[in-house]
């Protein structure tokens, strides 16, 4: 994520974006399929049912709490922007000065 907010702008061919999101997304077996595979050791075949239901709940509610973290983040960043941008806004400008 930290590549693709270093390279991406209004004037992004469509060949950088692909390879951005192929770069995002290559690591994403060597992390899913060790972790699925030490959810399952140990486990006897009557209970696959169970450790499939609770990896799946485990990763949406990963994924719901890093969307959640990501948002706020966000949200905080725009914020801080939006109050610097008005700061120098009206200290710069003496149209906006108050009498």
């Amino acid at each position: 994520m930290y590549v693709s907010t270093q390279q991406l702008d209004l004037a992004v061919s469509f060949q950088s974006v692909t390879w951005l999101r192929v770069l995002q997304y290559f690591p994403i077996p060597f992390v899913f399929i060790p972790t699925t595979t030490a959810a399952y050791i140990g486990i006897s075949a009557d209970k696959n049912n169970s450790v499939a239901g609770l990896v799946n709940f485990m990763r949406n509610i990963g994924s719901s709490v890093g969307t959640s973290i990501v948002t706020t983040l966000i949200a905080r960043q725009s914020q801080f922007h939006q109050v610097h941008l008005v700061s120098r806004l009206a200290t710069d400008n003496p149209r906006f000065k108050r009498s």
